[in-house]
């Protein structure tokens, strides 16, 4: 069963009554019960003054009827469905008398604490709703499906095959061993990108050369590759 203050806050809801003011229907209701809270206290009041501040007086203040157990916060947490998802109807004649139980509707845009909808009425561009209550009223049947996020990759390394012979385009390219025209052949592949090739003078016992795939083509070109 709903309270005196979602009542009024649907009922302002239905009939745009929010839009004059721009003020959110939920705000406005609090508003409404607080006027009636006041001419409650104001009915209390001259009846104390004509029948004494002795007199018993059998009322339920409206004030103390319907304030909520809770503060009702200033700014509520927004509880707002995703754009594209589609709201079902769980309750008769929620927001509008145009829809019924079972209809659906597709959230349209955000905005702020309140949210649109189509409307299943031509009539109608969409309704209305807000983030404090549209659950009262409403469930989500559908989320959009989002884009898969392509897995990053690791781009694909510049490596000549191995068993590739390589010539040198450049004197002293990588060693200072080697001149134009040598040629040498890959021999290894490592994992951070780089790789092997053999040498063509032993220097200081070292019998092979390391290249990088990020500038080996600088100074070395392919000659052959090895047979499948």
């Amino acid at each position: 069963m709903q309270t005196l203050r979602q009542d009024l806050t649907t009922l302002l809801n239905c009939h745009s009554a929010e839009s004059n003011s721009n003020t959110p229907d939920f705000i406005l209701a609090e508003y409404l019960i607080d006027c009636l809270a006041a001419y409650d206290r104001a009915t209390a009041a001259r009846h104390r003054h004509h029948h004494g501040v002795n007199e018993t007086m059998e009322m339920v203040l409206l004030s103390d009827k319907f304030k909520p157990a809770t503060p009702h916060p200033t700014t509520p947490a927004l509880d707002l469905p995703p754009i594209g998802a589609t709201l079902r109807f769980t309750q008769r004649y929620f927001c509008s008398a145009n829809e019924v139980e079972g209809a659906e509707v597709v959230v349209t845009k955000h905005d702020g604490i309140e949210f649109d909808t189509t409307s299943t009425n031509p009539e109608y561009g969409g309704w209305v709703f807000y983030n404090h209550n549209w659950r009262e009223g409403l469930e989500i049947v559908a989320i959009p499906q989002l884009p898969a996020t392509p897995h990053p990759t690791t781009p694909a390394l510049d490596l000549p095959p191995i068993g590739a012979t390589l010539r040198f385009t450049e004197d002293g390219f990588n060693c200072a061993d080697e001149q134009v025209g040598n040629e040498v052949t890959v021999i290894e592949h490592l994992p951070d990108g780089a790789f092997r090739t053999t040498a063509n003078k032993v220097h200081s016992g070292v019998d092979s050369w390391l290249f990088h795939e990020s500038d080996w083509r600088d100074g070395l070109e392919i000659v052959t590759l090895p047979s499948p």
